[in-house]
């Protein structure tokens, strides 16, 4: 199998805020993210690490295709994440938005707050992006929507500080309370 190894520090820039530097240092990152994809067959993606995959909607009426390495790849767990996706928290990748394109269809877009959009498809519903004004470089793409969400791991959670009692911490991975550059 062929692995991607990590930069020297996880690449900066992420949803819900920036994420700064990685606490962990990348040679853990690399080795977790190496013994998870070997564990379960599949090549894992890294921050940095060219990538050419595709993704879509449940009733694939939207399909997208992403050309560039993710900036970063987070578990979120903050308030307006699981009220947009039903679920107890939403993993993203996130790349250049010239790096994304959209092949079939486009997402509708649903304001949840100030400079903040959420796309998502207007049949089935489900949540496809994010995208906020003051980061109009970056879209967010929920990992689980790719043909193999299995390469998009998350390597830090974010917003621990709203995450679910009943969700326990993945120890593995960094934790911050609010976005990955506040903490």
């Amino acid at each position: 199998m062929n692995f991607v190894t990590m930069d020297s520090m996880l690449v900066s820039s992420m949803l819900v805020g920036s994420i700064s530097t990685c606490v962990m240092s990348a040679t853990a990152s690399a080795n977790r993210a190496s013994a998870t994809a070997a564990s379960s067959g599949t090549a894992m993606t890294t921050t940095g690490a060219a990538v050419a995959c595709e993704g879509g909607c449940a009733c694939g009426a939207i399909r997208y295709r992403v050309t560039g390495g993710p900036t970063a790849l987070v578990l979120c767990h903050c308030r307006d994440c699981r009220i947009a996706s039903g679920a107890p928290a939403l993993a993203w990748a996130v790349f250049r938005t010239d790096d994304v394109a959209w092949l079939h269809g486009e997402p509708r877009q649903f304001v949840s707050s100030p400079g903040v959009s959420r796309g998502f498809c207007g049949r089935c519903g489900t949540t496809l992006s994010y995208r906020r004004d003051t980061r109009a470089d970056c879209i967010d793409v929920t990992s689980a929507t790719f043909d193999e969400p299995g390469r998009f791991a998350p390597l830090r959670e974010i917003w621990t500080a709203q995450r679910l009692p009943w969700i326990s911490a993945n120890a593995s991975l960094a934790q911050h309370p609010g976005s990955s550059k506040s903490g």
